[in-house]
Order: C-alpha cells, then structure tokens, then sequence
C-alpha cells in the first residue's frame, strides 16, 4: 500500500510540472513539492476556499518531512507547513 504513495507523488509531480499549453508542447511549471519515499499524500481542502490542498509525508533523502501545501488556485501551491513533526511509513488522511 505504501508503496501507491510514491507512485501518487511522481504522478502529481509530473501532471503538475508539465502543463498543456499547445496540443504538441509542454511547458515547465514550478511546484513546491520535495521527492520523496515511504511516503504518503492525501488531497483536502483545509481552509474551505474550494482548493484541493495537499498534505504528504515521507523521507527526502536526510530528514523526515510532514508538509502541508494550500493550494492557491490553478498549479500554484505555498508550503503552508505548521510546526509538524516529521514522519516516514506512515499513511495521512484528513478527517472533519
């Protein structure tokens, strides 16, 4: 199961790097997202604006990362990370 975290992350990273501007070209977008593995993501929108924002956890290679990105319309995201405490092989999801 952890191991459709990492393929959601490199899916969302490549959906999101790449916007379709013209039917035969691509262009490059900047996304905030750090690679990581033993992750998990999950979509919810924390601050009810109608924005899917993005929640993942996982390991970048030196530490382990809790991160939160508010999702401000369109490709864009912010780091909008509180004081989480880092985790790796764990699953995040959001509850009300």
């Amino acid at each position: 199961m952890k191991h459709y975290g990492i393929l959601l992350v490199i899916f969302l990273s490549t959906i999101l790097t790449h916007s379709n501007i013209y039917p035969q070209a691509f262009t490059n977008i900047n996304v905030p997202f750090p690679g990581v593995c033993k992750s998990s993501v999950a979509w919810g929108d924390y601050n009810l604006d109608g924005y899917l924002d993005i929640v993942l956890t996982g390991f970048d290679g030196t530490n382990r990362i809790t991160k939160l990105y508010k999702n401000v319309g369109g490709n864009s995201f912010i780091n909008a990370s509180g004081p989480f405490v880092g985790s790796i092989d764990d699953t995040v999801s959001w509850g009300d």
